[in-house]
């Protein structure tokens, strides 16, 4: 049985900071990791805490590239307890006001796993990642099922009282995830989740 300690070791309290570069990255296996979601989830945030292990008290649709339309792209080693060391280049993709996401398809394309976000304060936000999941069925959904493994967080659990699985039709309860970019809290146990779902043998 793995200890909380180790499992901590393996992402550093999030990710490495070795960068992919650190470790022999033409020797490892990369996985393209799309982080989708509305406007004011935290994506970013997650992001940054993914990446960087650091958390800043903004706006997320005011900050960063996403704030201009563009993509914020971060790569990482992983390595988890049982699990073989990866390189994961993490997708930050920028949040449009429209629920209609397919005009964004040129990010989602040949994803290896999906992250997506609401935000635990605002049920609305469910509608966005529900546009994503369209975009994604258009993109590769001829078996009737998304092409790669996802999760759902719902960020900001520290702000809100509710804790309970999303009654969402193309996610499984057991894919959801309650998390806080804010007190780093649930992130590792998602991402484990996602890493095991992406490396186990077809």
């Amino acid at each position: 049985m793995e200890s909380a300690d180790a499992l901590s070791i393996g992402f550093s309290s999030a990710w490495p900071r070795k960068s992919a570069v650190d470790v022999e990255p033409a020797l490892l296996h990369k996985y393209k990791v799309v982080l989708v979601g509305g406007a004011s989830v935290g994506k970013s945030s997650i992001f940054q805490r993914l990446m960087r292990n650091e958390f800043h008290e903004q706006d997320d649709a005011a900050t960063g590239a996403n704030a201009r339309g563009a993509v914020n792209i971060g790569v990482k080693s992983v390595e988890l307890d049982g699990l073989p060391r990866i390189v994961v280049e993490l997708w930050d993709v920028p949040s449009t006001s429209t629920k209609d996401k397919t005009n964004q398809q040129m990010y989602l394309e040949h994803a290896d796993g999906i992250v997506f976000v609401q935000s635990a304060t605002d049920p609305a936000s469910l509608d966005h990642c529900g546009g994503y999941y369209e975009a994604f069925m258009q993109l590769d959904g001829s078996s009737g099922t998304l092409a790669a493994p996802s999760i759902l967080l719902r960020n900001k659990c520290d702000k809100s009282s509710k804790h309970k699985a999303s009654d969402v039709a193309w996610q499984d309860s057991s894919n959801q995830f309650d998390v806080s970019a804010k007190l780093n809290v649930g992130l590792l146990p998602a991402l484990r989740f996602l890493v095991q779902s992406m490396t186990k043998p077809c």
